[in-house]
């Protein structure tokens, strides 16, 4: 096979090596009009294969390869992407925005692009393979809508406050229907069009009317071997589960999904406890067993059948759903490195995390692959959002490490340390939160440059988590749960101390 994963051929003394796996590959075209004068910007995405075939590796020897040594993913982005920009031009240059945009439009615009191509790969050795699939928006059009979203919205609350969140939800139900599933960053990027003074209102206003649909009813804490539910829709006083002790003090807390039904996934000292959502005290444990710590599993994923929990000094430890009695497999920090950290996502068959400043992935064969890293400060959390993680360090530095490359490109630096991160949902996409020592934690945009913040009395919070209608945090001393609602970040909703229901300080939180 092919030396790297973005190369779909290589010559080595004489003989062409062709890759063994599709490459995925996206052409962005971000200057096309529409007839009504918008612009259009387009990302066209599909798999693509070398043909293991003789004729077919001779056109491609003399089409793409010549003198070098490979054919690149980026070589057949370059040789493809004039004809494809010209036929999404033709294509849309006739046609009103809004219908360009419909479902419709959308999938002819698809078609004509696979069909082209299709051609030019049948030209140069090459076929396109599925998944194949177009992403459309038009800031122009967004902009447009926005202003006259926000025209809208000044009308109805110079007519009262009284049904000011209902209109909010169902405006942002009308602007989804019009916007013809432009991204979030196309909005975004239409709020920053406008004055400074709108942009708060806007964001705010969105925010809340996103949280209708997704709002959660309590967060949920962990100290020692206890669950403590805080209600947030009254003033119910905090209720307590007693959880069991086999395996001594829990560390972390996730809630996850198991065969369809929620569950909660607890990391603990010696291994981890997984439950009916509603009966937390009727949990399983899954011991580790193979060694003496007074630390946690500080994170646990569950799927494909098996359970995966990273600790300190354990490690990555995994088990076999239904065989709590011993792990499946383990890989211990000596193996690793170090201590592993931030259990992500990264695709359905690998996991990503972080042993100091280094990524990692674990595939399911157990095998350990180094992704890198940019050394020195370690990494402070991560995020999935869509086809790519966000790597938070230590330093305030943020990367992207893009899913299809598996490359890290450089966001930002904050100028600030990073102690906490985490996701904000986000009109279908996703916000950062950032949380450094002093008592602000920012939300921003990953692709624009909106910035609020949720403030509170608290300095240095140490762990984050978010729902389309809440923030939580843990304070610095790990002893109050802090709560905002997500569009409203002036002062938190509630502060509850915790201190007369438990001794031992707040491990994690979860909000459902």
């Amino acid at each position: 096979m092919a030396s790297h994963s973005y190369e779909l051929a290589r010559r080595h003394a004489g003989a062409l090596t062709l890759g063994t796996a599709a490459t995925r590959i996206t052409w962005y075209f971000d200057d096309l009009t529409t007839a009504d004068g918008h612009q259009l910007r387009a990302s066209f995405v599909a798999s693509v294969r070398a043909i293991d075939d003789p004729t077919e590796k001779k056109m491609l020897e003399e089409v793409l390869l010549g003198d070098r040594n490979a054919v690149s993913a980026a070589q057949v982005m370059a040789h493809f992407h004039p004809t494809l920009r010209a036929a999404a031009q033709k294509a849309t240059r006739d046609q009103p925005a809004d219908r360009v945009l419909a479902d419709a439009g959308r999938g002819a615009l698809c078609e004509l692009l696979r069909k082209t191509s299709g051609d030019l790969a049948f030209g140069c050795g090459l076929e396109i393979l599925p998944p194949i699939r177009i992403e459309l928006d038009s800031p122009t059009l967004t902009k447009q809508q926005i202003v006259s979203m926000q025209r809208t919205l000044a009308e109805q609350e110079s007519a009262g406050r009284v049904e000011h969140f209902q209109k909010a939800v169902d405006l942002l139900k009308q602007f989804e229907s019009q916007r013809g599933g432009a991204s979030s960053a196309a909005v975004t990027h239409a709020i920053e069009s406008l004055g400074p003074a709108d942009r708060g209102a806007m964001l705010k206003t969105l925010l809340l009317a996103g949280s209708a649909r997704s709002a959660s009813t309590a967060v949920w804490a962990v100290a020692a071997t206890t669950l403590i539910r805080i209600d947030l829709t009254g003033d119910v006083p905090p209720s307590v589960t007693n959880l069991p002790t086999s395996l001594g003090p829990v560390r972390s807390l996730q809630a996850v999904t198991i065969d369809g039904q929620p569950h909660w996934a607890i990391g603990a000292r010696d291994g981890v406890l997984v439950a009916p959502l509603d009966r937390p005290a009727d949990a399983t444990a899954y011991r580790d067993g193979g060694i003496e710590t007074s630390q946690g599993f500080s994170r646990v994923m569950i799927g494909n059948g098996r359970i995966l929990a990273c600790h300190s000094e354990a490690g990555l430890v995994s088990w076999t759903i239904g065989a709590p009695d011993r792990p499946a497999a383990v890989h211990r920090p000596a193996e690793l490195g170090g201590s592993p950290r931030h259990l992500t996502p990264l695709e359905s068959t690998h996991t990503l995390f972080a042993v100091g400043p280094q990524l990692m992935t674990l595939a399911e064969d157990e095998s350990i692959r180094h992704i890198g890293g940019p050394g020195g400060s370690d990494v402070a959390g991560i995020v999935a959002d869509g086809q790519r993680s966000i790597i938070a360090y230590d330093d305030g530095t943020l990367r992207a490490l893009e899913r299809a490359t598996q490359s890290l490109v450089k966001l930002e630096h904050r100028g600030q340390r990073i102690a906490a991160i985490a996701a904000l949902p986000w009109l279908g996409g996703r916000r950062l939160l950032l949380a450094g020592d002093d008592g602000a934690i920012d939300c921003v945009g990953i692709d624009d440059d909106l910035i609020s913040q949720y403030t509170s009395a608290h300095r240095g919070v140490r762990r984050l988590v978010a729902s389309a209608s809440h923030v939580a945090a843990i304070s610095g001393d790990r002893s109050r749960v802090i709560v905002w609602t997500s569009w409203e970040g002036k002062s938190p909703a509630k502060e509850i101390s915790l201190a007369r229901i438990t001794p031992h300080r707040i491990a994690d939180l979860e909000l459902t």
